[in-house]
């Protein structure tokens, strides 16, 4: 079969469609009419509404399939010039299915619970390095912050904290409140602790 003869197929199909849908429209609503004259309620609701979807349907189909033809395609970096001495690194197929490993902070707090009497109430918590760079240079602090997925930064009761996440099942656990405790089962260690920094005065 030529493509003159393909073509003349498919266009002689799609004449007798639309004349065919065109009937059928016509012969739903003739029905529709009917049923309301003679009084029949049911039959002729459900007319109309057959009569609805068959205009609706193609409809629907035609504003979806245009909305798809006129999205634009991404032209994200299409000019991108990269500096010299930059190499270009290949996507990657599918996200790495590593999840950084155990999380050392959260190892480090949970180390003494499993010691008895392993608790020192006489420990000063004092962290001189955090409180320079808090002074100095608190936008990188929170900056950095808010971009690792250890922490939350976000406000609470008006004023502006980090709050340090665990990991859970290896994933980041997403508690708004930050407190991490353990109650169950009995044999395990009872805890609760929270690991914030504020950047509010007076926080």
């Amino acid at each position: 079969m030529s493509i003159i003869s393909l073509a003349f197929s498919w266009i002689l199909i799609g004449l007798v469609g639309g004349i065919g849908y065109q009937l059928g429209l016509l012969w739903l609503f003739g029905l529709t009419i009917a049923r309301f004259v003679r009084k029949q309620i049911a039959p002729g609701f459900i007319a109309l509404v057959a009569f609805v979807l068959a205009i609706g349907t193609p409809v629907s189909i035609g504003v979806i399939g245009f909305a798809y033809a006129a999205v634009k395609g991404d032209d994200f970096a299409v000019d991108l010039v990269l500096p010299e001495g930059v190499e270009m690194a290949e996507p990657l197929a599918d996200s790495p299915s590593e999840d950084g490993g155990p999380d050392a902070f959260q190892a480090a707090v949970l180390a003494p619970l499993a010691v008895s009497g392993g608790d020192d109430p006489t420990i000063e918590v004092r962290l001189p390095s955090l409180a320079v760079l808090d002074q100095d240079h608190r936008e990188f602090l929170e900056r950095y912050l808010a971009a690792h997925p250890a922490w939350r930064v976000g406000l609470e009761n008006g004023n502006r904290f980090a709050i340090r996440r665990w990991k859970t099942e290896g994933r980041w656990a997403s508690r708004s409140s930050g407190y991490q405790s353990s109650f169950h089962p009995p044999d395990s260690p009872q805890y609760q602790t929270r690991t914030r920094i504020g950047f509010s005065e007076g926080s």
